[in-house]
């Protein structure tokens, strides 16, 4: 006698499901402390190259190029390698031969004139 509903046996597809999705959580949290322990490399800043050029005649003391260059050679730490097409600001060539005088190797390439 049954008084209430048939139960049907659990399948075998159906133990399977819990024990893939459990499985799959376990996988997911050991990559998560792996990626979260692992020491990652770091690079080391190397430089860069950066390439300015002006419209007009840049011996003008209030140029923008000229602001961001003497900026950027007040930033160099090490070393200074530049190549110009001229170089007839007072203000650049004077913070040249600050830093030359500051230790940082400088190398300037300008036209020949």
């Amino acid at each position: 006698m049954n008084n209430g509903p048939e139960t049907k046996p659990k399948s075998r597809n159906s133990k399977f499901i819990p024990f893939f999705l459990i499985l799959l959580i376990a996988v997911s949290i050991g990559l998560a402390i792996r990626h979260y322990f692992t020491k990652q490399q770091v690079i080391p800043h190397q430089g860069g190259l950066e390439v300015y050029f002006s419209k007009g005649d840049s011996s003008n003391s209030d140029s923008s190029l000229e602001k961001i260059l003497i900026l950027k050679l007040n930033l160099a730490t090490e070393k200074i390698d530049a190549a110009l097409y001229q170089l007839k600001s007072k203000q650049v060539t004077d913070t040249l031969i600050k830093a030359h005088k500051n230790g940082i190797n400088v190398q300037v390439m300008t036209e020949n004139e």
